[in-house]
């Protein structure tokens, strides 16, 4: 469920709910057994009058690169701002296994400018580890980031001796920040060294890496090791079930899904 837009002088609950519900109605009548939503705040009580159960919420998650600005913008009376910013700085790359940073052996990162088959290869052997998923082609990484036309988006990935792509994220560069849209990793041990690698690339020139992320215990694990923490929410995450899924629980159990913005509509 995308957009739902109504004029001002006509919000009231039947205009929307019509709206709604023949989404609602349209989906049961393809046989289209889920719809998922990311509702605001206005329009969360609607959506649960047409039966949608709260699953979760997309959570903001936030791993500093740099505190010089915040020790400058906090302390302003500490005498030496630059060797406090470098000893913090320190003390959370050492927290984040970055440094002493051993690199793996037989693997390489890259910078890939277009998703090739080798996308198509990781979501198949990655897809397993995730009950729900939402399309992760090559087709569709190259039309939701490689074409978007008011955002440019890179991969960065990870590669074994064999050149198979055994993890990936994408990301952009916002207000000094790099905002990661989208991520998947064949396993854990890949995620952690794609998210460490990946933070000591981008350690100078960046203040923060930030992600929007809900899904299964061991990737939040995972992110955490590698220094992310939980720092808000972006907003609920509802879904619809019709009667073909109606009888499977597993659906509202946010841990069996993996959402990121690459979810979410463009």
């Amino acid at each position: 469920a995308v957009d739902l837009v109504v004029d001002v002088p006509h919000r009231t609950l039947g205009p929307a709910l019509r709206l709604e519900r023949a989404i609602t109605d349209a989906s049961r009548d393809l046989g289209l057994p889920v719809i998922y939503a990311f509702p605001n705040g206005q329009s969360s009580g609607l959506f649960r009058r047409l039966g949608y159960h709260f699953l979760g919420h997309l959570q903001r998650w936030t791993k500093p690169l740099s505190t010089l600005d915040f020790i400058r913008t906090h302390f302003k009376g500490l005498p030496a701002p630059r060797l406090a910013a470098f000893l913090l700085d320190s003390g959370l790359r050492l927290a984040a296994c970055e440094w002493p940073r051993r690199r793996a052996t037989r693997i390489r990162t890259a910078v890939l400018e277009t998703f090739d088959h080798r996308f198509d290869d990781l979501w198949l052997r990655a897809a397993v580890r995730f009950p729900i998923i939402g399309d992760r082609s090559s087709a569709y990484l190259r039309w939701r980031f490689a074409e978007c036309p008011s955002q440019v988006y890179s991969a960065f990935t990870l590669l074994d001796a064999q050149d198979q792509l055994q993890a990936y994220l994408v990301f952009s560069h916002q207000n000094g920040r790099i905002v990661i849209a989208d991520l998947l990793a064949s396993s854990p041990r890949a995620l952690r060294i794609l998210l460490r690698e990946f933070s000591s690339r981008m350690r100078h020139g960046a203040l923060a890496l930030s992600l929007t992320y809900s899904g299964p215990a061991w990737v939040r694990r995972t992110l955490r090791r590698a220094g992310f923490w939980p720092t808000g929410s972006e907003g609920a995450i509802m879904i619809w079930r019709g009667a073909t899924a109606a009888h499977r629980p597993y659906l509202l159990h946010a841990d069996n899904w993996h959402l990121t913005e690459a979810d979410r509509d463009a």
